[in-house]
């Protein structure tokens, strides 16, 4: 885990017996908007939609906690409730510390509390890019979201995996599911990309660079 790298076996040992695990499946929720769960949770495997209800009820993707991620540092740095609902998007395993824990692992490790620190400086880089990239098309924004993929090398080239349902994917990308597939179909037909279900490999990663760059 991210988190605690950099820590010995020992250490790590001592942080696993502190942790609570829990599993979820697709749909169900970690936590709803404005909760005060107490715990910082990081995820094992699967994925979670951290998203907003807009006043209509319609759900807004803010970010994706995939396997390595945290979420509920604002709530342990600030005391503020989470203002995001937070639903599994495929069967996912987690372990949670309560706040008290973690506060105790920040006094014996400040390495940890560095990178919890980096890590929402990340996250708030990332969610300034997000909203800059909405003045673009739909095919670049896809096509950035690509590039920030994890991707693995194989004799084909790069891939990566949308391993999120379609319409979270979209909500995040703000744009509907309709639009997405048309920009992944584009990509697709320009011999840009190949979609193998969520595999796709990316056969021209400078074409995703320009478009992607607006």
């Amino acid at each position: 885990m991210r988190l605690f790298a950099g820590l010995d076996r020992a250490q790590l040992e001592r942080i696993s017996a502190l942790a609570r695990p829990r599993e979820l499946e697709p749909g169900e929720l970690l936590h709803v908007a404005g909760a005060r769960t107490g715990r910082l949770s990081v995820v094992h495997s699967g994925g979670l939609a951290l998203s907003t209800a807009s006043p209509t009820g319609q759900e807004r993707v803010v970010r994706m906690a995939e396997a390595g991620n945290s979420l509920g540092e604002q709530e342990l740095l600030t005391g503020a409730p989470s203002p995001y609902a937070a639903r599994a998007v495929a069967p996912t395993r987690l372990c949670t510390f309560s706040h008290d824990e973690v506060q105790e692992l920040f006094a014996r490790h400040p390495g940890i509390a560095r990178r919890v620190m980096r890590t929402l400086a990340v996250r708030l880089a990332e969610a300034e890019r997000r909203l800059a990239q909405e003045r673009l098309s739909v095919p670049a924004r896809l096509a950035g979201h690509l590039l920030e993929l994890p991707a693995v090398h194989g004799e084909a080239g790069p891939a990566v995996a949308l391993t999120a349902p379609k319409k979270d994917v979209a909500s995040l990308l703000g744009t509907t599911p309709e639009a997405f597939s048309r920009a992944l179909r584009r990509l697709a037909d320009d011999g840009v990309i190949a979609v193998d279900g969520p595999r796709v490999e990316l056969r021209d990663p400078e074409a995703l660079e320009r478009l992607a760059g607006g």
